[in-house]
């Protein structure tokens, strides 16, 4: 939901801040270059630190750089920065944010692959699915209704429900029963006929949503 209330919001700051369309696209662009690098990193270091550590890192990686971002962009609304440095004020955290906050997502594939039996792994791994696009939808209709108050109202929110989730993970969340050890971690080739099919199916559909 976080991730859309963003987009929701981020055209008309960027325009606020006198940022050509470029480079407000290459604000995202520069995070999503970073998550792209850094997702299989993390999907390993849920194997050495377990998944639950994984997980509450991402989140609060989420709220600290989210919080980060909608400062910078509250500043050059208020005409403290101006120009390049309004710029990298949006550039910086996002980036840092695509590094670090990715580790949401492996970390909690991998939390479902462990939790559940094999008969149960793809009902809640649908769930998972679900709840992302539960959040897609309701994502920019919070966010535009913030924004009537405050356009960076929407990004103070998402970090703090990042923050209160990374409470309520850490207070409540089981860590799974067995994790596999360092040794034991291993890569996959990108191009394993098991895989691809599904990373070209997920690269176009990303693509077409991006684009929209």
């Amino acid at each position: 939901m976080g991730q859309t209330m963003l987009f929701a919001i981020l055209p008309s700051g960027g325009r606020a801040l006198g940022l050509s369309e470029i480079e407000i696209g290459s604000v995202i662009t520069a995070s999503a270059v970073m998550a792209f690098l850094a997702a299989p990193f993390w999907g390993r270091q849920s194997d050495i630190w377990g998944r639950k550590k994984v997980i509450i890192f991402g989140h609060l990686s989420y709220a600290i750089f989210t919080a980060l971002f909608a400062l910078g962009l509250e500043l050059g609304l208020k005409g403290v920065l101006a120009g390049f440095a309004a710029y990298m004020a949006l550039v910086v955290p996002r980036v840092l944010f695509g590094m670090l906050a990715m580790a949401i997502h492996p970390g909690s594939g991998a939390y479902i692959a462990d939790s559940t039996t094999t008969q149960e792994r793809t009902g809640a791994s649908a769930m998972l699915g679900a709840a992302m696009n539960i959040g897609t939808i309701l994502g920019p209709a919070l966010g535009a209704a913030l924004a009537t108050v405050d356009l960076v109202a929407p990004l103070f929110v998402a970090a703090a429900l990042s923050a209160l989730m990374t409470a309520v993970i850490w207070r409540r969340l089981p860590e799974t029963e067995t994790l596999p050890t360092a040794h034991a971690v291993g890569r996959i080739s990108p191009r394993d006929p098991r895989i691809m099919p599904f990373a070209i199916l997920a690269f176009a559909t990303f693509v077409v949503a991006a684009m929209v």
